[in-house]
C-alpha cells in the first residue's frame, strides 16, 4: 500500500541531494526508508521466519550469510544516508548557494557561537 509513498520519497529525496537542496532533509527521509526496509524485508532472512507478516523468502537463503547478501544496498543508502545527514551539504550545493539552512545548519551554527 505504501509502495507509491516510499518511492516518491525516494526518487523527490535522490533528485534533491543530486541537486544539493535540502541535503539534510532529504538525507533524513532516506535514513528512514532505508531503516524500514531493513527491518520489514531483511530481518525476515536473518531470523529465518515471517516478520510483521514478512516472508516469502527461499528457504535455502535464509541464515546470517544470505541476510549479509540481501542488505548491502540497503545498508550503502543507509550509511550514505547518515554521513549527508551528519556532513551537511557541500560548498557546490544549491544549499550553499541560495544561502537556504535547514533546522539541522542553524542548530550547528547556534552551537558553535
Amino acid at each position: 500500500m505504501l509502495a507509491g509513498l516510499v518511492a516518491g520519497i525516494g526518487i523527490a529525496a535522490g533528485v534533491a541531494l543530486i541537486l544539493g537542496l535540502f541535503t539534510r532533509v532529504a538525507a533524513f527521509l532516506l535514513v528512514g526508508v532505508a531503516a524500514t526496509a531493513i527491518v520489514l524485508t531483511k530481518l525476515p532472512v536473518l531470523l529465518g521466519t515471517g516478520f510483521l507478516t514478512f516472508g516469502g523468502v527461499d528457504a535455502g537463503f535464509y541464515g546470517l550469510w544470505g541476510f549479509l547478501y540481501e542488505w548491502r544496498l540497503d545498508f550503502s543508502m543507509l550509511v550514505g544516508s547518515l554521513f549527508l545527514l551528519v556532513a551537511g551539504p557541500g560548498a557546490r550545493s544549491l544549499d550553499e548557494r541560495l544561502g537556504t539552512r535547514s533546522v539541522f545548519d542553524r542548530l550547528d551554527r547556534r552551537a558553535s557561537v
